[in-house]
């Protein structure tokens, strides 16, 4: 079972398909105590996350954990490009 699958921050390079399974994805909040992840949204199979930082060349928005076993379909960078670039 993964645990952490992408950091907040980190330099994105794959966009993912949920093919099983569940992932939380989490944001920072600031509390009187320090930093804390919140989770967000639960995805599931079928659905899809890390577009963002490919189609605008930024830094991961969210941490992904994995809630669960899963199994991911993984487009790189370039292939995302490739597909995603016929439709902008």
């Amino acid at each position: 079972m993964c645990n952490i699958l992408i950091l907040k921050g980190s330099i994105g390079n794959e966009f993912y398909i949920i093919l099983r399974g569940s992932i939380g994805v989490y944001v920072t909040t600031f509390t009187n105590f320090g930093q804390e992840l919140k989770e967000v949204a639960v995805l599931q199979q079928g659905a899809s996350f890390g577009e963002l930082a490919l189609l605008y060349d930024t830094p991961r928005t969210a941490t992904i954990i994995c809630k669960e076993d899963c199994d991911f379909a993984v487009l790189k960078r370039d292939d995302f490009h490739d597909i995603i670039g016929k439709f902008l």
